[in-house]
């Protein structure tokens, strides 16, 4: 089960942009949830991992279902202060390459509806909060 969260802050929206497989594409922040471990928890976990930001707000909002019909969390969430960069010593970091990398990066959320962003309703939920 992969977590996500949706970072907003001043019209713009936290995606993470990544290379792999030779594919490039947007997710939000997010990863898998260990074993044991709580939803709210390994959100926040991820979120630092990928973005060196730490949470200081977040609650759930919804879940996905991807393309194999599991069901995937979602949280509204809010970070501190900081330029987003992935954090050292993490999985993420660890594996940058030129055919493997992430860069988390702040994107106008107008401009984030016609960007490639996974899961394919992501751009949904950006609609649906401009039109808020």
């Amino acid at each position: 089960m992969r977590a996500s969260a949706i970072i907003i802050k001043n019209d713009k929206v936290l995606l993470i942009h990544r290379k792999k497989e030779g594919m490039e594409y947007w997710v939000f922040p997010g990863g898998s949830i260990e074993e044991g471990e709580e939803k709210d928890e390994a959100i926040k976990r991820e979120v630092f991992e990928e973005t060196s930001l730490k949470v200081i707000n977040c609650h759930y909002s919804f879940d996905y279902r991807d393309e194999k019909g599991e069901h995937h969390p979602v949280f509204l969430c809010e970070v501190g202060n900081g330029k987003p960069k992935i954090a050292e010593g993490t999985p993420e970091a660890k594996k940058q390459s030129e055919e493997d990398w992430y860069h988390p990066e702040w994107i106008a959320l107008k401009k984030a509806i016609g960007i490639n962003i996974y899961p394919d309703g992501g751009k949904q939920v950006l609609k649906n909060l401009l039109e808020k």
